[in-house]
């Protein structure tokens, strides 16, 4: 589905939220217009820059060694890389593989024969004892831990299929396990980063389409806050959810005029909501007796950040021990930013109307070659296929267009959830969409990232996940 499409559905579902036909009207034009305003500033070069570029040969890419026949290249392309019907290969760098709840690729024919071979090669000659660096290792582990959290999808007849493949992949998982004191001393690649200087540590206003890579995002005296959740749930929850635990996710806020200021603001946030209420962002556009349809936010209205607020989504790794237990890592994944240059009411939702948005991912080429803690910048126009709460076909199993008519672009993706005004769009905090009119409202307080990451890893420990079958 395109960014565009992606939208337009968000939005074609909303009257369920309370969004009258006139919000729709609105918020589509809004949708159109940020895609078009994308569209005409995208370096097309650069629509593939995260992996390898659809229709290139991706048949001698070496990731984890040299030679690109090592069985670890090859059991990695065989999973991150796909094909489409017309010989275009797809993937190759991604964070996560092209495998949807809906995919085939992998359960039947040639590739479920090939992949069953591989690992059984792999298995039979004992093939992690090829590659002792921990880093590699861990960086394995990571990307097979995604395969097999896909094959643990709920489905019918393909149990068995997905059996015979998880079996033997949860096999290589555990021997690629680190020790905990290994993993402990895997490297920081976001100070790594930093210290690197590829990248301005400080938004510019004036040019806002520049990334930017801050120095003190995780310094405890730092302008950025690390936040936690008073009742200590997880703050980021809906995507420790999505990703089964296979990442942890922490969120860092920061409003103008330094830490001080910003923890100010938190405590306001948890003083004045107490309960409840619709959204003020759509009772403009709401008939009588709509108000029950309208989307949940805390009320009373909390006070309304100051422009220039900034907020910071960081995706860990997560990986099993050779004990048994997930651990986070250092290994940052992701890294998403938003910036607030204004707080509209009045264009049925703000997107890049309102925000500047920006995103580093790991490239594991970057990240293996040590250059600049392998962290890369994602370019406006960059384009992929929507994974994240992306609907369940598989784009290049599906009959009709062309796979690359279903790309879009990766920048746009964060201004379908986070559309609303100001405080609205922080959902962490609102969710309008995710748990609202559940308890009380969240109430934020300062944390830092140890505290958050065993808050997550507590859930991962409760909810069962990462957890392998017995051997």
């Amino acid at each position: 589905m395109t960014a565009l499409a992606l939208i337009v559905a968000l939005i074609v579902a909303a009257p369920q939220q309370g969004f009258s036909p006139h919000s729709q009207a609105t918020m589509q034009q809004s949708a159109r217009d940020e895609y078009e305003q994308h569209k005409q500033a995208a370096t097309p070069i650069n629509e593939h820059a995260g992996g390898i570029h659809s229709g290139a040969d991706a048949s001698d890419q070496a990731v984890y060694a040299p030679d690109p026949d090592h069985i670890w290249n090859r059991l990695f392309r065989l999973f991150y890389v796909r094909h489409a019907r017309d010989g275009r290969h797809y993937g190759g760098d991604e964070l996560d593989p092209y495998l949807w709840p809906e995919t085939r690729y992998l359960l039947n024919g040639s590739s479920r024969d090939q992949a069953l071979k591989l690992l059984d090669e792999f298995l039979l000659k004992h093939s992690e004892r090829l590659i002792t660096d921990p880093l590699k290792r861990a960086l394995f582990q990571r990307d097979l831990l995604a395969v097999n959290d896909w094959l643990l999808y709920p489905s019918d007849e393909q149990i068995q299929g997905r059996s015979e493949l998880q079996g033997r992949i949860a096999e290589v998982i555990r021997r690629l396990a680190l020790t905990e004191d290994q993993i402990r001393r895997l490297p920081d690649n976001y100070a790594d980063a930093v210290r690197a200087h590829g990248f301005p540590t400080n938004h510019n206003p004036a040019d806002s389409q520049h990334p930017f890579l801050p120095a003190d995002l995780f310094d405890p005296k730092g302008s950025w806050v690390c936040l936690g959740e008073q009742q200590g749930r997880p703050v980021a929850s809906d995507h420790l959810e999505f990703f089964d635990g296979r990442s942890i996710f922490l969120v860092f806020f920061q409003v103008p005029g330094g830490r001080g200021k910003t923890l100010e603001y938190l405590a306001k946030l948890r003083d004045i909501p107490k309960t409840w209420g619709a959204n003020p962002d759509m009772l403009p556009f709401l008939r009588d007796g709509q108000a029950d349809l309208a989307g949940l936010v805390p009320y009373p209205e909390p006070p309304q950040f100051p422009i220039g607020t900034r907020m910071a989504l960081v995706r860990q790794m997560v990986l099993i021990s050779s004990s048994g237990n997930p651990m986070r890592t250092h290994l940052t994944e992701s890294v998403q930013m938003r910036v607030y240059r204004a707080i509209h009411f009045d264009l049925g939702g703000t997107g890049t109307h309102s925000q500047d948005f920006f995103e580093f991912r790991i490239s594991r080429e970057g990240l293996l070659s040590g250059h600049g803690g392998g962290l890369r910048a994602i370019a406006l126009g960059e384009k992929e296929f929507a994974f994240f709460r992306a609907h369940g076909n598989d784009v290049s199993e599906s009959e009709g267009e062309k796979p690359e008519s279903e790309e879009g672009i990766v920048l746009l993706t964060c201004s379908s959830c986070h559309e609303f005004a100001g405080i609205h769009s922080f959902i962490s905090y609102s969710r309008h969409r995710f748990g609202a009119g559940i308890g009380i409202p969240p109430k934020l307080i300062e944390s830092n990232p140890d505290r958050e990451a065993a808050v997550q890893t507590a859930w991962i420990v409760q909810h069962h996940k990462l957890a392998l079958p017995p051997q």
